[in-house]
């Protein structure tokens, strides 16, 4: 099973586990991998998982997201050890 290890951030050191279709990453309840700070939106970005990898893609958040530096401006593919930044939050 995919993971994704917090670098840094306000669960720094945990582990997660992805295990469904559709990831949702944000500072709402609801989010599937809720993420703590006010410059993370609610509804921040998305994890997909299609034909067994994973891609993100960003919902249009305030701040951006960022894959290995990168903004991302379109879905991009996951691969191991690529590190995903949300604000102050960092994964792996």
């Amino acid at each position: 099973m995919a993971t994704l290890r917090v670098l840094k951030g306000s669960n720094k050191g945990s582990l997660i586990a992805l295990s469904a279709e559709c990831i949702v990453l944000g500072r709402d309840p609801s989010a599937d991998i809720m993420l703590d700070g006010v410059s993370v939106s609610r509804k921040h970005a998305i994890l997909r998982r299609i034909q067994g990898m994973y891609c993100i893609e960003d919902t249009k958040s305030c701040n951006g997201t960022f894959l290995n530096g990168k903004k991302v401006t379109s879905q991009m593919w996951l691969r191991d050890e690529d590190e995903i930044t949300i604000c102050d939050t960092v994964l792996v």
